[in-house]
């Protein structure tokens, strides 16, 4: 309904959508407000819920459903689908996590069902936050993380898939790492080309988003 999608745009994170490679079910972060007597009560504990829903050539929403793994207790947000659509990838401060938010990952079965929650393991997850997971073509996962040695504050890393383990990780160079906040990594390897968001000094806003294209290629951001 129209009001629905005026309540939906009004209340889920923006940047917290993906879609599946045929553009026909998207994942989205959306806050339990509905689900709460007093709206008012900004101190009570909210959790984040992940959301699929059918979607059309209009980006009309419809068969809008809960995914299995939501929870009261803890939050799941940051959904992102592989480029073979058989892996949602996200990140959730679920009991038995290494600490903070870390990032798991679910198997999208054909039949709509999905495998429990798998944590990626102490190679990418830390005592501290991790957030806003990114999958491209080759499987190579980047993130942002509080946790990992970096340039400072929150960072920007690459873990490459090694006999299905995700390997510790590599701290992007500068100018796309800072001392600053940067998060939010896309890259497309066929261009090495990409996008990323940061709060460092002299953009436009508090958080701006850049375009980068880089001059190494992508095999020499290969760990060593």
């Amino acid at each position: 309904s129209h009001k629905f999608s005026k309540e939906i745009n009004n209340k889920y994170f923006e940047s917290d959508v993906t879609f599946t490679p045929d553009f026909k079910t998207i994942y989205f972060t959306w806050n339990n407000f509905y689900d709460t007597q007093n709206r008012k009560d900004s101190a009570e504990f909210k959790p984040l819920y992940l959301f699929r829903a059918s979607v059309d050539e209009n980006f009309q929403l419809s068969n809008i459903m809960p995914l299995p793994f939501n929870s009261k207790n803890y939050s799941v947000r940051s959904p992102e689908v592989s480029k073979d659509g058989k892996q949602l990838f996200f990140v959730s401060d679920m009991p038995n996590g290494y600490g903070g938010f870390d990032v798991y990952s679910v198997n999208i079965y054909g039949n709509g069902s999905y495998s429990w929650p798998k944590n990626l393991g102490p190679n990418v997850n830390t005592e501290k936050n991790e957030l806003f997971p990114f999958v491209d073509d080759f499987n190579n996962l980047y993130f942002a993380s509080y946790g990992h040695k970096g340039k400072g504050r929150l960072d920007i890393f690459k873990s490459e898939l090694a006999n299905g383990i995700y390997q510790k990780p590599l701290n992007l160079p500068a100018p796309i790492n800072s001392k600053y906040d940067d998060f939010g990594f896309v890259i497309k390897p066929a261009t090495n080309s990409g996008y990323f968001t940061s709060n460092r000094k002299y953009g436009k806003g508090d958080v701006d988003i850049y375009a980068f294209k880089l001059k190494k290629s992508e095999k020499e951001l290969k760990n060593n």
